[in-house]
């Protein structure tokens, strides 16, 4: 509920500042307003349809992903550059990739060939070895009988 919360606040609390680039003004986000630790993959692709300003189509591997988001700008951010941070997050540390369709619609995957790297408060996890220094391998699910 509390990551729920943040969400939530986050999106009421979205400041956006109009950003002067000769003739067309394009809307910003203050540096740090972009921050999740160890967020739900829904809760990142909340923020990043209201970002996007896109309707999202989005895959029911997607929904049942357990990996968690943690991301944060640390500068100020176009609303475009904003999104491309959001979709970076989401495909290096879930799988989850996004694909524009069109101008107001993009599709949400989830590609499990993709290596992914977990973060957890701002550092990514360690990567778990054998002792020969290869690379643990996930575990596997079983089946029951």
């Amino acid at each position: 509920m509390k990551k729920l919360l943040t969400s939530t606040l986050f999106l009421v609390a979205f400041a956006l500042v109009p950003a002067s680039t000769g003739q067309q003004k394009e809307e910003v986000i203050p540096p740090g307003m972009i921050r999740f630790t160890s967020a739900d993959v829904m809760q990142v692709l909340d923020v990043y349809r209201e970002i996007s300003r896109c309707d999202l189509v989005i895959s029911s591997h997607v929904r049942q992903r357990s990996t968690r988001v943690t991301v944060q700008s640390q500068v100020q951010l176009k609303m475009s550059e904003a999104a491309k941070l959001l979709e970076q997050a989401l495909i290096e540390q879930t799988g989850v990739v996004i694909t524009r369709l069109d101008e107001k619609r993009v599709s949400v995957t989830y590609n499990d060939a993709l290596p992914t790297k977990p973060v957890t408060e701002g550092r990514p996890v360690p990567e778990l070895k054998t002792k020969d220094g290869l690379p643990l391998p996930p575990p596997q699910k079983r089946t029951q009988p």
